[in-house]
């Protein structure tokens, strides 16, 4: 998730930095190419199984089989990354990371993403009268299932393939962060550059490419002075955007009229600018959800509490400056009942309810109509009913303070993560609301345990298969081996409701746009209840390859799956060093490497 109308207004602010080139007509060179490649995995998966939107007229992969499909997507997924790199073309390192288990506060949402896409594919598959096909599961692209297990071995092969062939790649340090490293990808590639020496870091000209928002303010979080974005323009096929997000770091300060300011305290402060308007970590705060200027009013208001550069800084050597974060707080929260009634209010059609599941009516039933026209807002009355929804009917102001504490809290957990790398695995914010701001900035100013609200349990990432226990809805169960897979039918866990019918999964789509934006209303898994159920059935079963996890922070180590160095060029098979037992069967139908599906207990 990006921060909305954050790539316009570098557009807009940044002309010179920004460049668009159609595909093939212009060529950048960099020592060091970075590939998110998660996203380019789901788009391939989507083209050969034709789940895109809208669905191809004519399925021309229909009649091939699941592993058919399945091989077809890792070629295409393959020949992709190919392609990016004769568009940005790496001269030293080509990283390529695919996420792996998650921090805890990422799972959060990626459980409410797969119970939704399963109600989805449900409802869908029950439509089709005349057919049993099943449209394919893509939960199957999370760490731990024999999919991304395959699919680790193919790349290991295709990378190796690629160098014996390919002239450019030949001189170049591949690394390979497959789905058994920790970790999401984009902060994997971010996690490789910080580790650099220092003279690679400054002095390398360094490109991430990925179409997620979020890697604008990834970028910029590197520090790095030659640092560039590589996305496609996903309004124009067949065309790019590049940007130099190292020349418009420099230019930050002037842009938001903050004088002398170092760069990177006004990189860091804008970093928490853009956190409030989108995350992935934290559900937005009421005030600014339909916002048309969300980012702009945050630089506005930002301007005036630093006094031109002056003070009143939201940061301080990367962290977070809580003086100046609460005249911030402040400043934001004078405009929340009139940012509220605008959100009722609003003409532009863009921004009007498409159905009545839409319409916010808890906000809409406590505004107050003057004869003269004036809106107001029973703004006592909007905060029982807008509590009620996380609370029921048991709203007290510790309940008020303890959500406000974990979102200020998450919110620290979120500038760490960008700036210096992970704080804690298992730290997350756990409610389907936010606070209102007027909550948020009553507990801001009367915060008096802030050295605690900066600390840190690091943790331990999950396994593979504790994060699939996690996400995963019962129907999807079969993704996991069946001892771990009943856990999501029949087990302590199901009892404690972590595992809702899907016809009766809640959303909440009040005051929301499109379908996705929808609240999910689903339990918070307890990490300590999956451990201990999966453990229990751990201890008699023999270990699975594709739930082996790899170190964190990443190692260099080739042998402990966590990150494959490629630097030389191997003929024939790889060696036998990850613990793997690769068997060669040169497959007919693409004319491509196959390994094997290893023999599991």
């Amino acid at each position: 998730m990006g921060v909305p109308r954050l790539f316009p207004w570098l557009c807009k602010n940044f002309k010179n930095h920004v460049e668009n080139f159609q595909q093939g007509e212009s060529r950048a060179v960099v020592d060091a190419l970075y590939l998110d490649a998660n996203p380019l995995l789901h788009y391939a998966t989507q083209y050969v199984n034709n789940t895109i939107d809208p669905p191809r007229m004519i399925d021309i992969y229909a009649q091939l089989s699941e592993k058919e499909k399945m091989l077809k997507a890792f070629e295409l997924f393959f020949e992709k990354i190919v392609e990016l790199t004769e568009i940005v073309i790496p001269t030293k390192i080509l990283y390529i990371a695919i996420d792996g288990p998650a921090p805890r506060a990422k799972q959060n949402q990626q459980r409410e993403r797969r119970f939704v896409s399963a109600k989805i594919r449900k409802e869908k598959e029950e439509s089709r009268k005349n057919t049993k096909e099943k449209i394919f599961n893509n939960s199957q692209l999370t760490p731990g299932t024999l999919f991304m297990h395959e699919l680790m071995k193919f790349v290991n092969y295709s990378i190796r393939k690629e160098m014996n062939k390919n002239k450019a790649w030949k001189g170049l340090d591949v690394y390979f962060s497959p789905c058994s490293s920790p970790g999401e990808g984009e902060h994997k590639c971010l996690d490789f550059i910080r580790g650099l020496p220092e003279d690679k870091r400054i002095n390398y000209k360094h490109c991430i490419f990925g179409p997620d928002g979020d890697l604008i303010m990834l970028t910029l979080s590197a520090h790095v002075p030659n640092i560039f974005l590589f996305r496609e323009d996903q309004y124009n096929p067949g065309y790019i955007h590049f940007l130099d997000m190292g020349s418009i770091a420099k230019e930050l300060p002037k842009a938001l009229s903050l004088g002398n300011r170092r760069v990177y305290d006004v990189i860091n402060d804008f970093l928490v600018l853009g956190f409030f308007v989108g995350n992935d970590f934290l559900p937005k705060i009421q005030m600014f959800h339909l916002l048309e200027d969300g980012l702009e009013l945050m630089i506005r208001t930002y301007e005036r509490t630093s006094n031109g550069g002056r003070g009143g800084f939201l940061t301080e050597k990367g962290e977070l400056n809580y003086t100046g974060f609460k005249e911030f707080i402040n400043a934001l929260a004078s405009h929340e009942k009139s940012y509220l009634i605008k959100q009722i209010s609003n003409t532009n059609p863009k921004k009007q309810p498409p159905e009545e599941k839409f319409i916010n009516k808890t906000l809409k039933e406590c505004l107050i109509y003057s004869e003269a026209g004036s809106v107001n807002i029973d703004f006592d009355r909007y905060k029982l009913a807008y509590y009620e929804k996380s609370f029921g009917n048991e709203i007290t102001e510790d309940k008020i303070r303890n959500m406000c504490r974990s979102y200020f809290k998450t919110f620290v957990w979120i500038l760490k993560y960008y700036i210096f790398g992970l704080a804690s695995w298992g730290w997350a914010y756990e409610y389907h609301y936010a606070p209102l701001m007027f909550d948020f900035k009553n507990y801001v100013n009367s915060i008096t345990d802030s050295e605690e609200l900066f600390k840190f349990d690091m943790g331990q990432p999950s396994l593979p298969f504790e994060q699939l226990i996690s996400v995963l809805p019962e129907t999807s169960a079969y993704l996991l081996p069946k001892k771990f897979g009943d856990l999501l039918v029949d087990s302590p866990l199901v009892k404690k409701g972590y595992y809702p019918p899907l016809n009766q999964l809640k959303i909440d789509y009040e005051g929301k746009l499109k379908e996705h934006e929808g609240v999910v209303i689903l339990p918070f898994v307890d990490y300590e209840d999956v451990k201990n159920a999966y453990t229990k059935v751990k201890t008699n079963i023999k270990n699975y390859h594709r739930n082996l996890q790899g170190k964190y922070p990443p190692s260099k180590d080739m042998r402990n799956y966590t990150l494959y160095k490629f630097n030389y060029i191997l003929g024939g098979l790889p060696p036998n060093k990850e613990g793997l037992n690769y068997k060669s069967d040169y497959g007919s139908l693409f004319n491509i490497f196959i390994v094997k599906n290893i023999v599991e207990n």
